[in-house]
């Protein structure tokens, strides 16, 4: 993973806030993987208990080649998103959606889906755009 920091997460991140962020295991940074989709960090066995709580229609669950198919160990950058609704960041990252839960989020993430599950995400009207970086 790459440019990795621990999330450093502010005095005001009280325990309610906690209970409904998705904070991922930062001692295991060598598990750290990000969606494709929205770009939330997990580790693989985070997500493979409780899938991506930001794409339930993945269903990645309980399923860990689904998570190794959605989810991608090379990142870069880690943002922390407490408010959406008002962070510029989020707007800059396609995450100012109510959808779109507090947690930690890869600045872009590598790797594509497969064109055949971009096709069946847009036959249930679900768009998909990449993550990754764009190069100049």
């Amino acid at each position: 993973v790459t440019g990795v920091q621990t999330c450093a997460l502010p005095d005001l991140f009280n325990q309610e806030m906690a209970q409904n962020s998705i904070i991922p295991d930062l001692q295991q940074r060598s598990q750290l993987r990000a969606c494709l989709f929205c770009s939330l960090i997990k580790t693989m066995t985070q997500f493979e208990t409780n899938g991506c709580e930001n794409c339930p229609f993945l269903l990645i669950a309980g399923d860990k080649v689904r998570v190794m198919e959605c989810t991608s160990p090379s990142f870069e950058g880690m943002i922390g998103m407490l408010n959406n609704q008002e962070s510029w960041v989020a707007r800059w990252q396609r995450l100012n959606s109510p959808k779109f839960k507090k947690g930690c989020y890869a600045i872009s993430v590598s790797g594509r889906f497969p064109r055949s599950f971009i096709g069946e995400l847009a036959k249930d009207g679900i768009h998909y755009f990449s993550r990754e970086a764009q190069s100049n």
